[in-house]
């Protein structure tokens, strides 16, 4: 738990011994993903998560962040290293928030970091959905267009 002047709590980090050895075997690819508020305390709750032997999802880790910024991050990254002796994953997954991409490049050194397809996919729609709404059908297809092509 990391607290600030004011005494809140800034951060929260939490890797139980399972966890840990969990990770010991599936830190290749993990992933990371945060909600965005939704608990009583309005601090958004970040997941590491990975695959197991069996294809089944399993959490490496979750938390609790104040404040979604890169130092948050950063410090949430670095009790990751803390607890796992400095083992970096292999390859992490998240979403487009560019906090996390900063304090992935800030906080690890050979870890390939690589943008969620589905979360991709959303933010595309989300860039070109005024070409679909568009009452023009030519806007219509190059909105198809673009979203066939990837």
């Amino acid at each position: 738990i990391e607290k600030v002047e004011d005494k809140n709590v800034k951060g929260i980090f939490v890797m139980t011994a399972s966890m840990k050895w969990l990770y010991s075997y599936y830190h290749d690819v993990i992933f990371l993903d945060s909600t965005c508020k939704t608990n009583k305390s309005d601090y958004p709750l970040v997941v590491i998560g990975g695959i197991d032997h069996n294809n089944k999802n399993i959490v490496l880790g979750f938390g609790f962040l104040r404040t979604e910024d890169n130092n948050s991050y950063k410090w949430f990254l670095s009790q990751l290293l803390k607890c796992t002796e400095g083992t970096e994953p292999g390859t992490i997954l998240t979403d487009f928030d560019p906090a996390i991409a900063h304090a992935i490049e800030h906080t690890f050194k050979t870890t390939n970091h690589l943008l969620c397809e589905w979360h991709f996919m959303q933010n595309l729609k989300k860039q070109f959905i005024h070409l679909q709404n568009n009452k023009s059908a030519s806007h219509k297809k190059i909105y198809d267009t673009i979203l066939s092509l990837v």
